[in-house]
C-alpha cells in the first residue's frame, strides 16, 4: 500500500512539473503478462500482457510471487540506431513440454533480445532464474518407433547484429533447453537450420551496479554455456568487470564459444577481475549412426563423425590483455564436477590497471618545471601493460596455468615451443607483490631464475624475451637482444 501511494505521488508530481511519463521507471509484473519492450526512433514502449503500451525509457521487469514459476515471457526489440535499456529483476521463468507432446518449437526464448544493425541494448538481470531444461529432445514416434528430435527453448537468445550488454546485479542463473545455448548469441552458417542469428556483440559485465553473478548451462544435444546452439558458433563475446560467471555446454557444446559441430568461435575476451568457470559439454557416440565430440571449454563444439568417434572442439585462446591479477579462468574437463573436483588449468591475469591517485596539477606560470623523466614515462607505460606473456612462434598469447606459492611463480604450458616475455617493469610489479622466483615449465625444458637477477641486468622500460624451443633455452635483454641465458638454471 504505501509502495502504491508513492507511485501516485510521484506520478502527480512529475505531472505538475511537466515531466514526460517515460521519465518514471514503471514495474511491471510478470506473473500478471508476458512483457514486450519495443524502441524506435519514437522512443521506448512496454506492452504489458493484453495492455496497450506505454512510454517508459528505463522498465523493470519483477514478478510479484516469484518462488511460484511463471511461463511468461520478455522480450526487447530494438530498432536500427536506438537503445533499449532494461531491468530484469527477482523473475523465475520454468517453461517445459507437456508431458509425452513433444512440441516443435519455434524459437520464443524466455528472454529474447533482438537488436538491429547500429542498435544496443543495456539489460541488466538482477536475481532471474530460467529453468527451458525439459523443452525439446529427442521423442520415438509410435508410427515407426524411430526418433524425432525437437528443438527446445533458449533461457536467453539474442539475435540481430546490434550490441548488448548483459548487466549482472545479484545471483542468476539460467539453463537452456535441448539443442540450445544457456545464453544464445549464435552466428549462423549456411547449413545450420538454428534461428537464433544474432551476430553482434555480447558483453557481460557488472561495471554499472553491484557485483554479480552468472550461470549459463547448454542444453542437451550441443547447446553451449554462452555462445552458440547446435551448429552455431558463437563470437565476439567479452565478459568483464568483477563479475562471477560459470559456463556450462550441454552435451557436445564448449562453455563459452560454439555449440556442437560448430564452424569456429573467436573475439572471445575476459577481462577485468572477472572469475570465470568454463566447461565443455562431454562427447556423444552412438555407433554406426552419429557420434560428436566433446566441447571445448572456450572455442569450438565437439566435431561430428558418421559411425566412428569424432573429435573434440578445437580450443579458443581468450583475449586476456587486461585481465587483472585478481581474474582468472578457471578450466574444467568434461563431465568434472566443478563443485568438488580442481580445474585441469587456471590462467590468472597479470594486468594491473593504473593507480587511480591524482597527479598534481602543472603549473602554467612555471615553464621551467621539469619534464617527466624517460624512466617514469617508461614506468607509467609498464605499470598499466600486462606483467608478462606467454606467446608462442608468432608472438600470439598461448594457454598457461600459473600458480604463485611461497614466493615463487610458476607458469606451465603443454607446448614444445613458448616464450615468457615483458618488460622488467613488470618484473619489478610482480617483485613488489613478493614474488622472489619464477619457474617457467614448458614440455621440454624448466628454466628457474630470481627476479632480482634480471632486474641488475638493465632498466624499468627494456624488453626480455626467455624461449623455450623443445630442450633449447634462450634468455635475451633489450632491444639488442643481449645474451643473458646465463641467469637461469635449467
Amino acid at each position: 500500500m504505501k509502495t502504491k501511494r508513492f507511485v501516485s505521488t510521484l506520478l502527480a508530481l512529475l505531472l505538475i512539473c511537466g515531466l514526460p511519463l517515460s521519465a518514471f521507471a514503471e514495474e511491471y509484473d510478470l506473473s500478471v503478462g508476458s512483457v514486450t519492450v519495443n524502441v524506435t526512433e519514437s522512443g521506448q514502449t512496454v506492452t504489458h500482457g493484453s495492455n496497450a503500451a506505454v512510454p517508459d525509457s528505463a522498465p523493470v521487469i519483477t514478478q510479484s510471487n516469484s518462488s511460484t514459476p511463471t511461463t511468461n515471457t520478455v522480450t526487447i526489440n530494438a530498432a536500427e540506431n536506438t537503445t533499449a535499456n532494461v531491468t530484469i529483476q527477482d523473475v523465475n521463468i520454468v517453461i517445459s513440454d507437456p508431458v509425452g507432446s513433444p512440441q516443435n518449437h519455434s524459437g520464443q526464448a524466455a528472454i529474447t533480445i533482438d537488436v538491429a544493425d547500429g542498435a544496443s541494448a543495456n539489460v541488466t538481470l538482477d536475481g532471474v532464474n530460467i529453468n527451458t531444461k525439459n523443452t525439446g529432445g529427442e521423442y520415438y514416434t509410435v508410427e515407426t518407433g524411430e526418433p524425432s528430435s525437437f528443438r527446445g527453448e533458449a533461457a536467453v537468445q539474442i539475435t540481430g547484429n546490434g550490441d548488448v550488454t548483459l548487466e549482472l546485479d545479484g545471483e542468476n542463473a539460467v539453463q537452456s533447453g535441448f539443442d540450445r545455448a544457456g545464453v544464445e548469441k549464435n552466428t549462423i552458417t549456411a547449413t545450420s537450420t538454428n534461428p537464433g542469428n544474432g551476430n553482434g556483440n555480447l558483453t557481460i559485465t557488472d561495471e554499472n551496479g553491484t557485483a554479480g553473478s552468472l550461470e549459463s548451462t547448454g542444453g542437451d544435444d550441443g547447446g553451449a554455456g554462452i555462445g552458440g546452439g547446435s551448429m552455431g558458433s558463437g563470437s565476439d563475446i567479452t565478459i568483464q568487470g568483477s563479475t562471477e560467471v560459470t559456463a556450462q555446454g550441454g552435451t557436445g557444446g564448449s562453455g563459452i564459444g560454439g555449440g556442437r559441430q560448430s564452424t569456429g568461435s573467436e573475439n572471445i575476451t575476459v577481462s577485468g577481475d572477472a572469475q570465470v568457470k568454463a566447461q565443455g559439454g562431454e562427447k556423444f557416440v552412438q555407433s554406426n549412426v552419429f557420434n560428436y565430440g566433446a566441447g571445448a571449454a572456450i572455442g569450438e563444439g565437439g566435431k561430428y563423425k558418421n559411425g566412428s568417434e569424432a573429435d573434440p572442439g578445437d580450443d579458443v585462446e581468450p583475449n586476456t590483455d587486461v585481465l587483472t591479477t585478481n581474474g582468472k579462468i578457471e578450466y574444467y574437463a568434461p563431465g568434472a564436477d566443478m563443485e568438488t573436483e580442481s580445474p585441469y588449468k587456471t590462467v590468472t591475469g597479470t594486468y594491473i590497471p593504473p593507480q587511480d591517485e591524482e597527479k598534481p596539477p602543472v603549473d602554467e606560470e612555471k615553464p621551467d618545471q621539469p619534464a617527466q623523466s624517460a624512466e617514469e614515462s617508461a614506468a607509467e607505460a609498464v605499470y598499466t601493460a600486462p606483467l608478462y606473456r606467454v606467446v608462442n612462434q608468432d608472438g600470439k598469447d598461448i594457454l598457461h596455468q600459473d600458480t604463485r606459492k611461497d614466493g615463487v611463480l610458476t607458469i606451465t604450458v603443454d607446448a614444445d615451443f613458448a616464450s615468457l616475455t615483458g618488460k622488467l617493469g613488470g618484473i619489478q610489479t610482480l617483485k613488489d607483490q613478493g614474488v622472489d622466483t619464477i619457474v617457467f615449465v614448458t614440455n621440454g625444458a624448466t628454466s628457474t631464475f630470481a627476479l632480482s637477477d634480471l632486474l641488475s641486468q638493465g632498466s624499468t622500460g627494456d624488453s626480455y624475451t626467455l624461449t623455450h624451443d623443445g630442450s633449447t633455452v634462450t634468455f635475451t635483454l633489450g632491444a639488442g637482444k643481449t645474451d643473458i641465458s646465463a641467469i637461469p638454471t635449467h
